[in-house]
């Protein structure tokens, strides 16, 4: 093959039900004004399609296995392989020598004079920009994160949770960006630097504090070097750090759910409601999650959103063996509490359940004070 100047090669491994796991490959080859298209089978590339373009390529990258990017001098164009139709991309302040980058799944990013541009491929052609305040000279992507290079160093981004530069390193102009697992290697005109990211927990308590749970997320989804038991206990608190915020936000529903997936000790949950927790109950230790100011219709919705989460844990605890009888008298007795806040008439079903495991003095004094 002769006179390719550019090229993009996406890859996706499928698992079927039965564990096996298969590669399925394209390839896209910029030649002149062609681009040439080819698909993995048998253990060789074969040949899909080939598409003319009004001038010649100065890149090329994959959005998916249906879209591909291409740049040149007149700037961005979208191409639909299944039907060659072709959609011209308008930026402002492009480069004349642009460069692409595939990012995520069904996105590309693109370099621009003062960043870069973020490119979507859902329903609608989606963009974001990126302000580095520099135009972009290198690209590369290490999902979660873009890497763009530039006269001035090294910026760290990550399109798909935040509109922000996350991290600027300083150095000599960037010429070249790539990487290998998690190393990162940023060529300048005189030097090579070998980049790596900080230890998994300090990214994440630092995402944390900036309220980046979802990249932190991302970041757990794209580790391969954790075991995978480490990974599940990172992915579970991560869960309950989004949990809270949500409950802070007075997603109180959304809230709920994300507790249950994150399997958090229902007693942390229970304790973010004012005078829920049984007084002969210890507090559980909570450092992170803080009680909100509750009150009024807003406590209201929160007590309705915890009822089918109280009764679901309720009905996995009466299942096991050995029960925890302590657990189910906290259970019972704040369901009786917040029956009383939200459904009365479902306090009497309660009491006359024929497992019923209230706490006696507590619920006897709470109905005291409330038919009085």
């Amino acid at each position: 093959m002769r006179n390719v100047s550019r090229f993009s090669l996406l890859t996706e491994t499928i698992k079927s039900s039965s564990g096996a796991c298969e590669t399925i490959a394209q390839l896209c080859l910029a030649q002149k004004k062609k681009i040439l298209l080819y698909y993995w089978s048998r253990n060789c590339f074969n040949e899909l399609k080939e598409l003319i373009v009004d001038d010649i390529p100065k890149s090329v990258a994959w959005m998916n296995f249906n879209n591909i990017m291409v740049s040149s001098k007149n700037g961005y164009t979208k191409i639909d392989i299944r039907t060659a139709k072709s959609e011209e991309i308008i930026v402002n302040d492009r480069l004349m020598n642009s460069q692409i980058c595939p990012y995520g799944k069904n996105g590309v990013i693109c370099a621009t004079q003062s960043g870069v541009v973020f490119y979507k491929d859902d329903q609608n052609l989606s963009t974001i920009a990126v302000s580095t305040d520099e135009p972009t000279i290198s690209l590369a992507t290490h999902y979660p994160w873009t890497l763009a290079g530039s006269s001035v160093g090294l910026f760290v981004i990550a399109p798909d949770f935040s509109f922000n530069v996350l991290q600027k390193i300083s150095s000599s102009p960037i010429l070249g960006i790539t990487s290998v697992e998690d190393v990162i290697f940023a060529v300048s005109s005189h030097s090579l630097q070998l980049l790596r990211q900080t230890d998994l927990h300090s990214i994440i308590s630092s995402l944390h504090q900036s309220k980046q749970l979802n990249l932190a997320l991302a970041l757990l989804e794209n580790n391969s070097s954790l075991p995978p038991e480490d990974l599940e206990n990172y992915r579970l608190r991560i869960t309950s750090m989004q949990a809270y915020e949500m409950f802070c936000n007075s997603e109180f529903e959304q809230s709920i759910a994300k507790f249950q997936q994150s399997k958090i000790d229902p007693l942390k949950v229970i304790s973010l409601y004012p005078g829920l927790l049984p007084s002969s109950t210890r507090r559980p230790s909570t450092k992170i999650f803080v009680p909100p100011d509750l009150s009024g219709p807003l406590l209201i919705d929160a007590f309705r959103a915890l009822v089918p989460y109280l009764t679901s844990y309720r009905s996995q605890e009466l299942t096991k063996e050995p029960r925890d009888i302590k657990l189910l008298s906290i259970l019972d007795t704040v369901l009786l509490k917040t029956y009383l806040h939200t459904s009365p008439s479902m306090v009497s079903s309660l009491l006359r359940l024929k497992e019923n495991f209230c706490i006696e003095t507590e619920c006897e004094q709470i109905l005291t004070v409330s038919v009085t």
